[in-house]
């Protein structure tokens, strides 16, 4: 006779699974879960069953709602889900007295609790399929009879929230109450009755992680719970929020219609739980696939570094639709499932929002599922900039670290050097080269010249000297320019509600409506003029007279005259020359 016992392969990972018992975790957002788990042998013929005791409620910090320690118990196949009686083929009977089936549930038998001891039922004979129970050795009769044209074997399944479950396969001499004419235990089957499961992976090196990456509601889920399906061999285990959330449904509705309690304060007990199992998961081998937005680079970092660490093949699937589709799905996603994230949060995204990069070593493998990299790449630098014209900047711009959206690593020079990408601006080539791309490469690089120098260095790159503050630099050495899109509320060389000298991987949102915005009138080259580095209500005396926004009444807008002899003379190709 063959072993059957609980298998922790195929088990949720909330789910502290031994041999032939289980206990789920119970503490804050993990008391609304459900943990399941199958046997790692199933049966396609004959007549058998098996005995489920719930042996104990466990602790729970969330009190509030009904119905908190609830259990299921019944029979599936391998392909369904964890979920019992939430799939096709998934037959579960539960302590509220309800069978399901496929998200059916209607009255059947009696309800069952703390110390009460469950038979679940199963015959497979000519070509049907036959499920009923039991409570404490009372036969509650037949509760699904189906006909059953395939070879699919069915295991052992339950199903938990806040209960511990004691299973009786065959193991102990003695079931816990007799049991029905002609079944037998399943443990106690003839070998060739039995089916086994997938087996585990050996070791996590056998193992693969895919990372999801992409924007709310374009589709992550769906293409996840797609590659799941057409990969039954591979038992992905998806995780994520939204999973999360999804394991914490009522009757088979989502949580978020049978809560009372505030939404938010749940979203961030499941972000909590996420982070619980991330941990978890990386300790056992098991195939997974990440289910969030990882649009974040440091967020992806510090993921990938815990399955690295294990030997775990890691590859991303990037996700960018156009962004029509995109805003399609998303109105899709919210009408049928009722999930909509808020505008602002979708901002914060798309300002951190970096695509993966083979040179950061994370993923042995880049997968573009829509729009590939090079296109891809333009339409997040779109949402760069669109976010940062709403007033969201990145946690780079912010001081925070972890994001390289505006470094050099995403530089095109074909695809980010859009007129500068300056916005609500058009500022085109100068004669004798590009005029900086200032959102993913050197502000202030010019091709052919040595612009002042910042911090000993030639380049122009002011990504780690005093980014926007061109009082402490050579003002002298710049060419004489024509700009337009001067916005009309910056305080000079400063933009809006930043700190002067504190701009990583700036994003100019304009210059002051002063037309030599930090530049002294009579600025000996390379000496520039000290003035007050906080920028106190300056009179501006030393900037030539200021002009309107309107570009119809602007008389001159180039910087003044300078001697020095180091640049060309270049103007706007926007403007007639003044």
């Amino acid at each position: 006779m063959a072993k059957v016992i609980l298998d922790e392969y195929i088990s949720d990972l909330n789910l502290e699974v031994n041999e032939y018992n289980c206990s789920p975790l119970s503490y804050d957002g993990f008391s609304y879960m459900w943990a399941g788990a199958k046997a790692n042998f199933g049966i396609r013929c004959g007549k058998v069953c098996f005995e489920v005791k719930i042996s104990e409620y466990c602790d729970v910090t969330n009190k509030e709602f009904a119905d908190t320690h609830v259990a299921r118990v019944g029979w599936s196949t391998d392909n369904a889900t964890l979920q019992l009686g939430e799939d096709k083929n998934s037959f579960g009977f539960g302590s509220t007295g309800k069978k399901s089936l496929h998200r059916k549930f209607t009255n059947y038998g009696r309800r069952y609790e703390k110390g009460d001891v469950v038979g679940c039922y199963l015959s497979m004979e000519n070509g049907w399929v036959e499920i009923s129970y039991s409570v404490n050795g009372r036969y509650c009769g037949v509760a699904f009879k189906v006909r059953w044209m395939t070879d699919e074997a069915l295991f052992p399944h339950i199903l938990t929230k806040n209960c511990r479950l004691d299973v009786n396969f065959g193991q102990s001499p003695h079931p816990y109450f007799s049991l029905q004419p002609g079944f037998k235990l399943i443990g106690h089957s003839p070998r060739d009755w039995l089916v086994g499961g997938v087996r585990a992976p050996v070791s996590q090196s056998d193992c693969e992680v895919i990372m999801m990456v992409g924007l709310p509601g374009v589709g992550k889920s769906t293409w996840a719970l797609n590659y799941q399906k057409i990969h039954p061999s591979k038992k992905y285990f998806i995780l994520g929020t939204d999973s999360i959330i999804d394991k914490m449904r009522v009757m088979g509705l989502p949580r978020k219609n049978n809560f009372g309690g505030r939404w938010d304060v749940l979203i961030k007990q499941a972000s909590d739980c996420f982070n619980a199992l991330l941990k978890k998961a990386s300790e056992l081998p098991r195939n997974l696939i990440l289910d969030q937005t990882n649009v974040y680079s440091s967020a992806r970092r510090r993921k990938v570094k815990l399955y690295r660490e294990k030997g775990y093949n890691i590859n991303a699937m990037v996700l960018v639709p156009r962004d029509n589709d995109m805003v399609r799905r998303s109105k899709q996603r919210t009408l049928e499932e009722g999930k909509e994230v808020p505008e602002t949060a979708v901002l914060d995204m798309k300002a951190n929002f970096s695509l993966p990069d083979p040179r950061e070593g994370l993923f042995d493998k880049i997968t573009y599922l829509e729009l590939q990299e090079v296109d891809a790449r333009e339409l997040v630098e779109e949402y760069n900039i669109e976010a940062m014209q709403k007033g969201h900047r990145s946690n780079q711009q912010l001081g925070r670290g972890g994001n390289k959206n505006q470094t050099e690593r995403n530089f095109s020079p074909t695809k980010s050097c859009k007129a500068g990408n300056f916005p609500n601006n058009k500022i085109r080539n100068p004669p004798n080269g590009n005029p900086g791309n200032f959102l993913n490469s050197n502000p202030g690089d010019f091709p052919n010249s040595t612009p002042g120098n910042s911090r000993n260095s030639n380049t122009g790159n002011y990504h780690n000297s005093n980014p926007g503050n061109f009082l402490n630099s050579n003002p002298g050495n710049f060419p004489k320019q024509q700009l337009q899109g001067i916005s009309t509320t910056a305080t000079p060389g400063i933009t809006r509600n930043r700190n002067p000298g504190k701009f990583p991987q700036q994003q100019f949102t304009g210059f002051p409506q002063t037309a030599t915005a930090g530049i002294p009138a009579t600025a000996t080259p390379g000496i520039p003029q000290q003035q007050n580095r906080e920028f106190p209500q300056q009179q501006n005396q030393e900037f030539p007279q200021q002009h309107s926004r309107d570009f119809r009444r602007q008389q001159n807008w180039e910087f003044p005259q300078q001697q020095s002899g180091e640049f060309p003379q270049q103007q706007s190709r926007d403007f007639p020359k003044q």
